[in-house]
């Protein structure tokens, strides 16, 4: 599904904010943290938890 066609993750909007200030958010890595538990608390593994992370990161990656 393309990005466009669906909400983005709050998580998603940070990584924006993140990408296009080049100024990391003040609340990115509190947003990382809780989505992970989250992810997990949804039955993902911690590693398919990180993996999901990392494709959304991906933008700012080499920041």
């Amino acid at each position: 599904m393309d990005r466009k066609e669906r909400k983005l993750l709050p998580l998603e909007i940070l990584v924006e904010f993140t990408r296009t200030t080049g100024h990391e958010h003040q609340y990115l890595q509190q947003s990382i943290s809780n989505f992970t538990g989250l992810l997990m608390d949804m039955g993902d593994t911690q590693a398919r938890a990180e993996e999901k992370i990392n494709q959304i990161l991906e933008p700012i990656r080499n920041q």
